[in-house]
């Protein structure tokens, strides 16, 4: 594995930051948000303080938020599978957080970026959350969701599997600065 932050990955980490396992790239299944560049409303359930802002196709908070607040695409996760993420996120302040499902949260994105990548296993719901916590003042673009496929990318996975690779476009290499999955 690679080691990063300090913490052992069991996986490798590609030039995309996308994780691989013995050389094979993760097989993914199809793109489960047909919305993901926030063109429309559609299929988005818009919690207090969010809009989408068609004009320019984001998500965007109205003003640092009082209250954690969700934005939640229900319905199309299964329950125990695994998921990942990829997002472009502009943060003016404070804290934003994805879940998949009710019982499952990311740590804390407090930082700019693009294609910020998060993978979970759905527990609790089978919703997608992205969840702005208080003060949060910022935007979401370019969601996209894919369940994770076959034992192959994941092999030594395990029920507590939680990390989060981020690969930046302004950066030169991925990073892996949260998670569960070391050896």
């Amino acid at each position: 594995g690679v080691s990063y932050c300090g913490l052992q990955c069991q996986y490798d980490i590609d030039d995309c930051g996308d994780c691989v396992h013995g050389g094979e790239a993760e097989q993914l299944g199809p793109e489960l948000i047909p919305n993901g560049e926030f063109d429309t409303s559609d299929g988005w359930d818009i919690g207090t303080g969010w809009e989408i802002n068609t004009s320019v196709g984001v998500l965007q908070t109205i003003g640092a938020l009082e209250n954690p607040s969700n934005v939640l695409r229900n319905g199309i996760l299964n329950i125990g599978s695994i998921y990942k993420i990829k997002f472009d996120l502009t943060v003016n302040e404070g804290n934003l957080q994805i879940r998949f499902g009710s019982d499952t949260e990311s740590s804390n994105f407090s930082s700019s970026g693009i294609n910020l990548t998060y993978y979970g296993t759905a527990a609790g719901s089978n919703d997608l959350w992205i969840r702005g916590l208080t003060g949060f003042d910022g935007y979401v673009d370019n969601v996209s969701v894919k369940e994770v496929l076959g034992s192959s990318a994941i092999e030594g996975y395990e029920d507590n599997f939680n990390f989060v690779s981020i690969h930046n476009a302004n950066m030169d290499d991925c990073n892996i600065c949260y998670g569960d999955a070391i050896k």
